[in-house]
């Protein structure tokens, strides 16, 4: 856990979620983070009939996750 709150402090992209503040307790560790508002993807598709988002929606999707990739490797993340 602390190996991934080191890698998400070092991070600030509009398609990564943003840590804000770490609160570490002797029994807990609390990660203040961006509300993201809306529904998971596992939702959404459950929600379509035929369980796909369709080209148009899984083209822009697919953008914003190899974006948010890219990023994080000019960062010298990996994943």
């Amino acid at each position: 856990v602390k190996r991934e709150i080191q890698v998400l402090k070092i991070l600030n992209h509009s398609n990564i979620v943003k840590l804000y503040e770490v609160i570490d307790t002797i029994k807990n560790i609390y990660l203040i983070m961006e509300l993201v508002n809306g529904i998971s993807l596992l939702s959404y598709l459950k929600s379509k009939s035929d369980r796909r988002a369709g080209k148009e929606n899984t083209v822009k999707l697919f953008k914003q996750l190899v974006e948010a990739l890219n990023y994080c490797h000019e960062k010298n993340v990996c994943h």
